[in-house]
This record gives structure tokens, C-alpha cells and sequence, in this order.
């Protein structure tokens, strides 16, 4: 797939992409694998948090979609880490 929308339970700077649960994990591993471009779908609650499964480390997120209310700072730390970042 060219692109991929995906959402996370948890989204952390040193945890990475995270998730509740090891069904929803190894789902999220495979289409990872075969796409181009992750556009992560998250509101501004999940960031900061890290949940019981790893999914991916940061790096894979190539644009962040989330509300306003997200902190400066992480905004300023994911563009620092070359991510677009889009609010919504």
C-alpha cells in the first residue's frame, strides 16, 4: 500500500509506537512491512504513553495527524525527527 493511516493506544519518544494488546500488534507489524508512507492518527492523550506491546520505534511515522491541544514541545520534537505534523 502507498499509504498507510494508523492509530496507536500509545506514542512515546523512547518506547515508540505502542499498543494494548498482541493481536492488534502483530496486525499493525505486517502492514507496516508493506507500505510506503505511515500517517499516524492519534490524539494529543496518546502521546507521552506507552502501552503493553512495541510496535515500531518513532522513525517509521513519516506525518502525525492529532488535535490541537498537543503540547509545542512535542510538536517541536517530532519535526525535529523529520515528521510532519498536521492538526486537525
Amino acid at each position: 500500500m502507498d499509504k498507510l493511516f494508523l492509530g496507536r493506544a500509545g506514542v512515546d519518544f523512547t518506547a515508540g509506537l505502542t499498543e494494548f494488546n498482541l493481536e492488534d500488534t502483530l496486525v499493525k507489524h505486517a502492514m507496516l512491512r508493506c507500505t510506503k508512507h505511515v500517517i499516524l492518527t492519534v490524539d494529543s492523550s496518546k502521546f507521552n504513553r506507552v502501552a503493553f506491546t512495541a510496535i515500531a520505534p518513532l522513525k517509521v511515522v513519516h506525518t502525525v495527524v492529532s488535535n490541537a491541544e498537543i503540547e509545542p514541545a512535542i510538536i517541536a520534537r517530532l519535526k525535529k525527527e523529520n515528521i510532519d505534523v498536521i492538526l486537525a
